[in-house]
């Protein structure tokens, strides 16, 4: 009678591949010790078939014929364990067939190879209980939500396949799934609206303040619409555009610097953008805890690595609590603080004052705001604080960034962008959503957190962002994506001028 003993799994890196596997199913490898065995892993109580690597750099079908199911026994555990993977190295998948009550949730390994987190108590039984494989009445022997077509695939991607499932060390000469052509001449901008004599032209003031029931910022629903001229139900006149002042104007709060804020400001309300709970000093309290408290080394030492040493200035915008801030003021001689949120700034404040930090100053302001004094700054910092700005004031903020820099500074950015075509957005969404890990939001960012900022919050798609960075004067120099939404870029000022043209 014929067992099933062994898995073989293809790959490009036998070791890294192994790492990963015993440490996601506690595997033990059977001969550690011979660098000619092939690497195979065992369970350690021998029940059940092992795991071979098998180096392979053959690019894997869009759906091979065979993948990996890991069950759990109920939600939460799912939740807590696709955490634990992506941490081990895994990574999320936009899988496009999710139906709407999926029970499961879509990673590839370091290798690429796809498997199943799923969730047992929607009727999947658990592997090695009892009633493995049976039916009953209530609960089917396979999972309800699986379509019956083939699933997510165990199989070899390669590190630079289409569909992003592998970091990529430099961003590719192609256009991303989806990414349009390089846009022409712009169209020229169709002139407002009067708003009435003595007003600047606008959108007509909201009821709710501007806000939406979240707490963000939003655009008004509808364009302005002038006033009246016949019955309510007359089709709206002709409008006439006010003719174009003789010169630019120069009122306070308009154009640069920051006089922004006067009755004709058109630059948004940063503080707004970033949210009431960024400015309640109780929700400041504990924000370390939600994020994670993540280790700012790595982007400490990509800074050294490309030159940037210790008399350096470095401006991280966004500061937040000074996660960054204050490792970066150990290692450079100056470095500036700037954020929107007074709770933020004052728990920096006492942070640098309990390590005794002579060498950061903190400002308040945001992208669009904050005025650089002195000489450029070497480099500049930002981490998940641009994407509360929509897209074209992210371009703004991005040029701004050059700007304060000097030819051949850095940008460290990190923050939430989608590397994926429109039409594979929201499967994206979906799945990112369903492995949300925490269930307590003070303990990390749950479903609901990540629904909100995918409702109110302004994260771009890869395919726009980096043409961005490079006509604000941006080289990149490496992008790394996690999940195909988390990214990090580093980023050269480059000495040549942004482009002006279309």
């Amino acid at each position: 009678m014929l067992s099933l003993d062994m898995i073989v799994l293809g790959c490009a890196d036998d070791r890294r591949a192994a790492e990963f596997w015993k440490s996601a199913l506690g595997y033990v490898e059977r001969d550690p010790d011979d660098p000619d065995a092939w690497v195979v892993l065992l369970p350690p109580d021998g029940l059940g078939p092992g795991l071979a690597m098998d180096v392979s750099d053959r690019p894997a079908p869009e759906f091979p014929h065979l993948h990996l199911d890991l069950h759990v026994r109920d939600a939460a555990e799912q939740r807590s364990e696709v955490d634990r993977l992506v941490s081990l190295g895994a990574e999320a998948v936009p899988w496009k067939h999710y139906p709407a009550d999926a029970d499961f949730v879509v990673l590839a390994d370091t290798e690429g190879n796809r498997f199943c987190v799923v969730d047992g108590s929607s009727g999947a039984a658990v592997p090695g209980g009892p009633d493995h494989g049976a039916e009953t009445p209530d609960r089917p022997a396979v999972s309800r939500a699986r379509p019956e077509t083939a699933g997510p695939v165990a199989a070899i991607v390669p590190e630079e396949a289409e569909d992003g499932t592998a970091s990529v060390a430099r961003p590719s000469a192609e256009p991303a799934p989806g990414r349009p052509a390089s846009p022409g001449p712009v169209a020229p901008i169709a002139p407002a609206i009067a708003a009435g004599p003595g007003r600047a032209p606008g959108p007509e003031p909201r009821d709710d303040g501007g806000r939406s029931a979240a707490g963000t910022a939003t655009a008004p629903a509808t364009p302005p619409r002038p006033p009246a001229s016949g019955p309510p139900d007359a089709p709206p006149g002709p409008v006439t555009a006010p003719p174009p002042p003789a010169h630019p104007p120069t009122a306070a709060g308009v154009g640069g610097g920051s006089g922004i804020g006067g009755p004709l400001s058109f630059r948004p309300d940063e503080s707004a953008f970033a949210g009431a709970e960024h400015l309640d000093p109780a929700f400041v309290a504990g924000f370390d805890r939600k994020q994670g408290r993540p280790d700012p080394a790595a982007e400490i030492a990509a800074l050294r690595e490309h030159g940037i040493g210790p008399r350096a200035t470095v401006v991280d915008l966004g500061s937040g609590t000074g996660q960054f801030a204050l490792a970066a003021a150990h290692a450079f001689g100056s470095v500036v603080a700037v954020d929107v949120s007074p709770a933020m700034q004052d728990h920096l404040a006492r942070a640098a004052a309990a390590e005794g930090l002579t060498n950061l100053r903190q400002v308040r302001a945001g992208f669009l705001g904050y005025e650089h004094e002195g000489a450029p700054a070497d480099a500049v910092h930002t981490r998940h604080a641009l994407h509360q700005l929509p897209d074209v004031w992210k371009a703004v903020a991005l040029r701004r960034i050059a700007d304060l820099l000097r030819p051949g500074g850095l940008l460290i950015l990190t923050d939430l962008v989608y590397d994926c075509s429109p039409d594979e957005a929201e499967p994206l969404f979906r799945q990112w959503v369903a492995g949300a890990a925490a269930v307590d939001p003070s303990d990390g960012y749950t479903a609901e957190d990540y629904a909100e900022h995918l409702r109110t919050e302004f994260s771009t798609f890869r395919w726009l962002l980096e043409p961005m960075l490079e006509r604000s004067g941006f080289e990149v120099l490496r992008s790394d994506y996690r999940g195909r939404v988390f990214a990090r870029y580093l980023c050269r000022r480059a000495d040549r001028p942004p482009r002006a043209d279309g």
